[in-house]
């Protein structure tokens, strides 16, 4: 079936008739591991393609028994983004959060985190500055942050005189 412009194929639901339903509703129906034909077409050319389907991993976790992980780093509070922490009626109206998973949801995971902050606690290498807030971590020292627990790694082996942590 022909996906249109806005993701949907015509499925059949009748006795010549059919209803425009999401591409991503047929791939729903069927398991994980099983094989799926596809034709698609690159540079005007079909191309037959076969793959196995693979269970969702979002890059921000739906499960809602996902471990409330966090690590703190010069009194700031580094969470995971998962939809349990965006359920919060407080987050949910932070422009910040939404900003930061924002584009996210489908994204391919290969291990990865969004990396937050979710609270500042008062420490002496903070007083006087302003902290972020539900700002995503983007790196330390230089190097690309993939999750809580590649920061805290990063953060363990750091052996400069400055620990820089980029948003």
């Amino acid at each position: 079936e022909r996906v249109g412009h806005d993701g949907k194929v015509a499925v059949p639901v009748g006795l010549g008739a059919s209803e425009r339903v999401s591409l991503w509703f047929l791939f729903c129906d069927k398991f994980t591991g099983t094989p799926c034909d596809c034709k698609v077409l690159r540079n005007g050319e079909a191309i037959h393609l076969t793959f196995n389907l693979q269970p969702a991993a979002p890059l921000v976790p739906m499960d809602p028994t996902a471990p409330n992980e966090f690590l703190v780093v010069a009194g700031l509070v580094l969470q995971p983004l998962t939809a349990g922490y965006l359920a919060d009626a407080e987050a949910w109206g932070s422009y910040q959060a939404q900003h930061a998973f924002r584009g996210m949801w489908d994204t391919a995971t290969d291990g990865r985190q969004v990396v937050i902050v979710t609270g500042v606690l008062s420490h002496e290498v903070n007083a006087g500055m302003p902290m972020p807030r539900e700002d995503a971590l983007q790196r330390v020292n230089g190097e690309r942050v993939l999750s809580l627990r590649h920061a805290a790694a990063l953060v363990d082996g750091c052996s400069g005189d400055w620990l820089v942590l980029s948003f």
